[in-house]
């Protein structure tokens, strides 16, 4: 058999974290499974691992809307992280010096 090799958790996140800003949408955890499987080689065993630890991490927002709970990361809200974490090592740093 010609085995890929498998895919490491951080290759695994950004992946999916791809999928999630390529796409700018909202999605249910079922199309979650479907998209990352499809499109980005990650099994659906191993979704909701990654998937949970984005969520952990901040990467991917969470929001239960009625019965479904809907997962989305838009692009323009990592630029704003970024920003917001270099806003605050710079104040980190101006108040250490």
């Amino acid at each position: 058999m010609g085995g890929r090799k498998p895919l490491s958790m951080a290759e695994k996140q950004a992946r999916m974290l791809e999928l999630f800003h390529e796409t700018a949408s909202f999605f249910t955890y079922k199309e979650v499974e479907r998209l990352a499987d499809k499109q980005k080689g990650i099994t659906p065993q191993s979704a909701k691992d990654v998937l949970d630890e984005l969520v952990s991490q901040q990467h991917v927002c969470c929001e239960k809307l009625a019965s479904q709970t809907l997962y989305f990361a838009l692009p323009s809200q990592a630029g704003t992280r970024r920003k917001r974490l270099r806003d605050t090592e710079a104040g980190l740093d101006s108040a250490a010096g």
